[in-house]
């Protein structure tokens, strides 16, 4: 299912590795994206798994990963496939300083 969002996005899939993954590039910004269905891997403190649920309505059995590239662009670039994703799927974008968006929320692409 996330292979087949990656390429419909104009990404790139990578298959037969350890982890499959993607990748997203667009001028020089990129995006690598991963699904990580073991929780106790993304690193979510059970406080934080609380809030995701109560959110969400719901039990958190996975996330999808998105590492942004070193370049300008990279973080508007990731903002843009994560709200495409809740589009599709629902859910909720962490933005690992400590905030939670859901879909329709107004979200920051500032590179600063």
């Amino acid at each position: 299912m996330l292979a087949d969002f990656v390429r419909s996005s104009r990404g790139h899939w990578f298959e037969g590795q350890d982890v499959e993954s993607g990748a997203f590039e667009q001028d020089n910004a990129a995006v690598y994206i991963t699904a990580n269905t073991e929780l106790s891997k993304a690193g979510y403190e059970d406080t934080e798994l609380v809030i995701l649920r109560d959110m969400l309505n719901a039990e958190v059995l996975s996330c999808i990963e998105l590492d942004l590239g070193h370049d300008k662009g990279s973080l508007a670039l990731a903002w843009k496939i994560a709200q495409r994703m809740i589009d599709v799927w629902g859910g909720v974008i962490d933005d690992c300083r400590g905030k939670f968006w859901t879909a329709g929320s107004p979200v920051p692409v500032s590179e600063g």
